[in-house]
């Protein structure tokens, strides 16, 4: 179990190659830099994020859920796209001119597995792995625990 991380960056990983942490994490985020992402850590990771106004919060961690292929490499909102106007703005961020419903339902899939839509939160996932992902709080939440972290 891991304490409270308050304005700092922190990377947890096992220094050598044949070593694996496998434990249960429960970690509390106010106001950091938090990288879970390392293959090395196996186990089950509860992460909870309570971030101020005017404050930046970054969980970056390996997802159980793969994310679609129109979104590797970009940022998006983690919210509903229902309207119109929503999924205007999501094609402008993707650069695309259209989205299948298919590829929409595949989109809102992933971004509901983190369960925490409408708090205003980003996830950007990374270029390389679909399953690597940075998820960003810029808004007040208060112990607001995200799901699909591997």
């Amino acid at each position: 179990t891991y304490g409270k991380v308050q304005k700092r960056t922190y990377k947890l990983k096992a220094h050598d190659e044949n070593m694996n942490i496998a434990s249960t994490m429960n970690i509390e985020v106010e106001q950091g830099v938090v990288d879970i992402s390392s293959d090395t850590l196996s186990g089950d990771k509860n992460v909870k994020v309570s971030n101020s106004e005017n404050a930046t919060t970054k969980i970056k961690a390996r997802t159980e859920k793969e994310a679609p292929e129109k979104i590797v490499g970009k940022t998006i909102e983690l919210k509903a796209y229902s309207t119109e106007e929503d999924i205007a703005k999501l094609k402008k961020v993707l650069s695309v001119a259209d989205i299948t419903e298919e590829e929409l339902a595949q989109i809102q899939e992933y971004v509901d597995s983190f369960g925490i839509n409408g708090k205003g939160a980003t996830v950007t996932v990374n270029r390389n792995s679909a399953n690597l992902a940075t998820i960003t709080f810029k808004k007040a939440v208060s112990q607001t625990t995200i799901s699909n972290i591997k």
